[in-house]
């Protein structure tokens, strides 16, 4: 048996069966780095440079009460008509983006998984994050994502997807759902059932 890893235990088989990306907003994830005006600069950022694209906001509940939250939700939204704060669960609103940009969580290799143009935003202090590893995906400052993403909308840059899905040691077009079952001597499921 092999160790694997796999950052997807949010994400059914399903979902993993769809043909991604199926939206085109651009879906900001804050987990954790609320208090970081660098993650409230990403949002306006995204928002000015991508005046057509919407902007969907979604931060993790249960780090601030209601009060707090939704001051931030207010100032981060405020005189931005194309960004929409949402309270959905987040793998439903996987469905809506074609970009993701997230500080740090697991959500960020489940985006690479699914195809989804994703970035990780580098905010927090920390001594170290596996996806420093991954070359382009760690990006510090709003511009950068910003830059990335304008690169890769006017197509001077593409997305390096497959080489991200080799780097976490996964295979693209397969599921860790049935890279496991083969680790163990099963074979794939062949439905799109949920297992």
């Amino acid at each position: 048996m092999e160790l694997r890893s796999a950052g997807m235990f949010g994400v059914s088989r399903k979902t993993l069966a769809k043909e991604w990306p199926l939206g085109k907003a651009i879906l900001v994830a804050v987990r954790v780095a609320w208090y970081e005006p660098e993650m409230a600069n990403i949002v306006t950022t995204l928002a000015r440079k991508f005046p057509d694209k919407e902007i969907l906001l979604q931060m993790k509940a249960g780090y601030l009460d209601e009060e707090k939250s939704n001051a931030y939700i207010a100032d981060w939204c405020k005189g931005l008509p194309n960004v929409r704060h949402v309270t959905d669960n987040i793998y439903v609103l996987l469905e809506d983006a074609e970009y993701l940009v997230s500080d740090i969580s697991s959500l960020i290799a489940e985006g690479i998984q699914l195809g989804l143009k994703t970035f990780f935003a580098d905010v927090i202090e920390q001594e170290y994050s596996i996806f420093r590893e991954f070359p382009g995906l760690s990006l510090k400052s709003a511009d950068s994502i910003a830059d990335k993403i304008d690169d890769i909308e006017n197509g001077t840059t593409k997305y390096p997807t497959t080489e991200y899905i080799k780097f976490m040691g996964l295979e693209h077009g397969l599921n860790i759902y049935d890279i496991v079952r083969n680790d163990v001597g099963l074979p794939p499921v062949i439905s799109n059932a949920d297992v």
